[in-house]
């Protein structure tokens, strides 16, 4: 099982449609699915498409709660473009985004026949990283952050870098100087998981290096055959 975070890959922080990433990512997701090694939990958030609703939404609702769910709604109608694309390419995919993970059921984890489930956002104030390190915390599973921009140091979309606990520790340190797409709340999440736990922060055409392979600095995320 891989639990994988698209972060602003569906859609950008300023809120426009990457469908380069989209395809992309797609492909990738079908053929690692379609190897039978993988189990694969995707979680896709509302990035900058929750933009335009929210800043009309306060000029009436203050509530940060409020807020945040319209954001969760935002998140899947994202994640249903992610399956629609999946369906294009006649991916084995669950129909809906799931809202929460008593939704997955142990049946899934016992299906060996390729589906992937897409999550939606399903708790306020969650971010797409922070939901996809809590289901890799639960099922003690790899986790692979996939962005635009792997981190602040290096921005090229193709590169891998691996999540170990001094990078986790200088991100909550000098957030200035780590991953701009690791959170307080995604680092607090990880550095609770067990030694000899394996996440990277991928570019989103690198998903399946990351998985399957070692990358530019000697990340591997361990392959798992159910």
């Amino acid at each position: 099982m891989v639990s994988i975070s698209l972060d602003a890959v569906i859609s950008s922080p300023q809120g426009t449609f990457n469908l380069q990433g989209i395809r992309s990512v797609s492909k990738q997701l079908d053929e690692l699915a379609g190897s039978a090694y993988y189990h694969l939990i995707v979680v896709v958030g509302a990035s900058g498409a929750s933009r335009p609703y929210i800043d009309v939404a306060k000029k009436f609702e203050k509530r940060k709660g409020v807020l945040d769910k319209l954001a969760i709604e935002v998140s899947k109608a994202n994640a249903m473009v992610l399956i629609a694309s999946l369906q294009a390419r006649n991916a084995r995919v669950f129909p809906r985004p799931l809202a929460n993970l008593k939704e997955l059921g142990d049946d899934w984890l016992d299906d060996n026949s390729g589906m992937i489930v897409v999550f939606c956002g399903f708790s306020p104030g969650h971010s797409s990283n922070s939901t996809a390190a809590l289901i890799a915390k639960k099922f003690r599973c790899p986790l692979v952050i996939a962005t635009t921009n792997s981190t602040k140091h290096s921005t090229h979309q193709h590169d891998i870098h691996r999540i170990d606990r001094a990078y986790l520790r200088a991100c909550l340190s000098e957030p200035s100087k780590g991953a701009n797409v690791l959170d307080a709340q995604t680092c607090n999440v990880l550095l609770e998981m067990p030694r000899g736990w394996s996440g990277a922060i991928s570019g989103y055409q690198k998903i399946s290096e990351a998985i399957r392979h070692k990358g530019s600095n000697n990340v591997k995320i361990r392959r798992i055959q159910l």
